[in-house]
């Protein structure tokens, strides 16, 4: 049991020096970092777990991707799944969050060494340019759809009143 608490400790110590660097990095109070494990930025709510004594030297980055809808939850958590499988692990792994049933995006480090709270946050904004990125891509599309829609409907009516 002493190695044990020996791991513990040492994982203790650095997982509190990435919180403290990541906070100093994105300019919030380290000490609420540290009590709540989130922050939110641009509107997204960034998860950061740490396992502690249930696996020591394990920590989980998470990106709240936000709610599923009920009358898409299962085709959207098979498109997870299959993503999932076709996506290297650098990409992240799609998730469900347990509390919520969102869907997230999850980075796991099965060790901290080598990881800082800076080069975290520079992850942590790479990330949220490419959710931008897939987020506009996905208002685009969803305008293009409302514009066909439109213009099918447009046409409806100009063709009924011929």
């Amino acid at each position: 049991m002493r190695i044990q608490d020996d791991l513990a400790v040492v994982h203790q110590a650095a997982f509190d020096r990435i919180v403290v660097e990541l906070a100093a990095a994105l300019n919030v109070d380290s000490d609420a970092l540290r009590g709540s494990g989130h922050l939110i930025i641009n509107g997204v709510d960034i998860g950061l777990l740490d396992y502690g004594l249930h696996d020591p030297g394990r920590m989980t980055l998470f990106f709240d991707l936000g709610a599923i809808p009920a009358s898409r939850e299962a085709a959207v958590c098979r498109q997870l799944l299959e993503t999932n499988l076709l996506l290297p692990s650098s990409f992240g792994t799609f998730a469900i969050i347990p509390d919520n049933g969102h869907a997230a995006i999850v980075y796991r480090f099965d060790t901290l060494d080598g990881v800082d709270g800076i080069t975290l946050a520079q992850a942590i904004f790479d990330v949220l340019e490419k959710h931008a990125g897939i987020e506009n891509a996905l208002c685009k599309t969803h305008r293009k759809r409302i514009e066909d829609i439109q213009r099918q409907l447009l046409m409806g009516r100009s063709g009924e009143e011929s």
